[in-house]
């Protein structure tokens, strides 16, 4: 039995963490494959600051 990290909802977690250089990226569960390159594209905007395509309103860990 594997276990895969996962939200309540499984809305995966996109954003900064409380430490300069950590970013997260988890929470996909089951649609891990799914959700992944998405999540990577948000993910890399966030790190290079760039405004987001979409609303990430749900997907911060705020």
């Amino acid at each position: 039995m594997r276990l895969r990290p996962m939200t309540p909802n499984g809305t995966p977690i996109v954003g900064k963490s409380l430490h300069r250089n950590f970013f997260f990226n988890l929470g996909h569960g089951h649609l891990g494959w799914t959700w992944c390159c998405g999540t990577a594209r948000l993910a890399t905007g966030i790190m290079l600051g760039n405004p987001m395509e979409i609303d990430i309103t749900g997907l911060t860990y705020r």
